[in-house]
């Protein structure tokens, strides 16, 4: 599993702009709502899958949404990605015939932040697999397919793939199949 961390805007009016933060997370976070016939936005977010949305706080809850996503990783859709000639080349396999974006998402393993106003100020935080570009490589039909996208900023990458209705129907991280858990 790989939690990804997309930092949203809309706190930074509060006094100290999150140097993390990005406007496609904030617009991801925003159809999510629309998807997940949400009123509203709100932090820690956390959505499982594309499918599956909990406080990120509530530890319970988490593993819970978690482990009803088990039997979904289990028919994913395969996907690889690597860097090539200064880009990315993903290669997605065949599988039931849905619409969905090929998405290549670079990341940072880890950030250390000390904050200066706000309501954390004087406070460090500590912080993981933040999600620091997000790129369209392309669209997937369900026949096998190779594509190339530009490199996003980060040290890490992964690639989801994501149905219009929000679900994730194959990922794959810098090395491992991970449920695509947005904490936004």
């Amino acid at each position: 599993m790989l939690a990804l961390a997309f930092h949203i805007t809309y706190w930074d009016r509060l006094g100290w702009p999150d140097p993390y933060a990005l406007a496609a997370a904030t617009q991801r976070q925003r159809d999510y709502a629309t998807l997940l016939n949400s009123d509203s936005v709100y932090t820690p977010q956390m959505v499982v899958d594309g499918v599956r949305d909990v406080v990120g706080s509530n530890r319970t809850g988490v593993l819970a949404a978690v482990r009803r996503q088990r039997e979904v990783a289990a028919s994913a859709v395969s996907l690889s990605l690597a860097r090539a000639n200064g880009g990315v080349a993903v290669s997605v396999g065949a599988g039931d015939p849905v619409p969905a974006s090929v998405l290549v998402l670079g990341y940072d393993s880890r950030h250390v932040t000390p904050v200066k106003h706000g309501e954390n100020a004087g406070k460090t935080l500590t912080e993981s697999n933040i999600v620091r570009g997000l790129v369209r490589a392309g669209t997937w039909r369900g026949g096998a397919v190779a594509l190339r996208a530009a490199l996003p900023p980060g040290e890490h990458l992964a690639a989801l793939l994501q149905a219009a209705d929000g679900r994730i129907l194959g990922q794959r991280g810098w090395n491992d199949f991970f449920h695509a858990i947005t904490v936004l």
